[in-house]
């Protein structure tokens, strides 16, 4: 039986020492900070692993050559300043996450990366990396340390953790903005900004961007008919393409767009349609 192991590990070293990069704690450690302190600059939130397998592949695994300023360097290359103008023609700045994949493309072409080197990158991100340096859980920043995410009696996790009321509900109003006459098609749940935000159920992030009227928007398919959305954030943490978990962290309790105040405005469709989604998370 002895043979036959080491065979078996001799044969899958080459697909074992692809995929684990060779990288001590205190490296890690490195790259969590410096993602750390992009999030602090724009309420964005960077893969510190995407940026390990990077640098993984472009350093050939010498991690020696990587300080926390070069991290967040590579780091900052995630963030794409957009500018637009409102209807009174004032400049609004808003940040968004670009794909690991624009991202590679654009060290490509600079001459930092290679064709491939890509598909090497995605190789590291397929192992199953330990959390922490001591195996705890990794925390995002804004829940708190002992959150759990319950799913209430509508299989809805609560999207906010935190203190909130409800301020406006899902009914015909008076727009308190424009003065119009409109469906309101969710809920206000008014909370102080900055209060941490979480996928109300697992799905796929198919908005993450400013919109005029909403603000800073999440969309969330959850692939059985539904869908949730999330508007006014303060900011978000998660980009179009990526896969969420019910209660993961996507941003935190703002008021841009048409807003009067900072809270989050919270809908639920349902084969496209919008219900109330009052009676899934109250």
């Amino acid at each position: 039986m002895l043979p036959v192991l080491f065979f078996f590990f001799l044969g899958s070293s080459s697909v074992m020492f692809t995929h684990v990069p060779a990288i001590e704690p205190e490296d890690i450690a490195i790259y969590k900070e410096a993602a750390m302190e992009v999030f602090t600059e724009y309420n964005l939130m960077i893969p510190w692993k995407e940026l390990v397998a990077i640098d993984a592949v472009r350093y050939k695994q010498d991690f020696s050559k990587v300080s926390v300023s070069t991290a967040t360097k590579l780091a900052d290359r995630f963030i794409l300043e957009v500018k637009t103008k409102d209807e009174e023609g004032n400049i609004i700045i808003y940040y968004v996450l670009k794909s690991l994949d624009t991202v590679v493309a654009e060290m490509i072409a600079n001459g930092e990366l290679v064709e491939g080197d890509l598909e090497l990158i995605k190789r590291y991100l397929l192992f199953p990396w330990e959390a922490g340096a001591e195996g705890e859980p990794e925390q995002l920043p804004g829940l708190p340390g002992d959150y759990v995410p319950l799913p209430g009696g509508g299989g809805l996790v609560f999207p906010i953790v935190g203190q909130w009321v409800v301020s406006d509900h899902f009914k015909e109003r008076k727009n308190p903005v424009t003065g119009k006459w409109e469906n309101h098609r969710g809920i206000d749940l008014a909370s102080p900004e900055g209060t941490p935000i979480v996928a109300a159920k697992s799905g796929r992030v198919v908005i993450a961007g400013f919109n005029e009227k909403a603000g800073n928007t999440v969309k969330i398919d959850h692939g059985d008919g539904t869908a949730t959305r999330y508007l006014h954030m303060n900011s978000f943490t998660v980009r179009e393409g990526q896969e969420v978990e019910a209660g993961a962290f996507i941003g935190t309790v703002g008021s841009t767009g048409q807003s009067t105040g900072a809270h989050l405005h919270f809908e639920l469709h349902i084969n496209g349609k919008a219900v109330n989604p009052a009676r899934y998370i109250l």
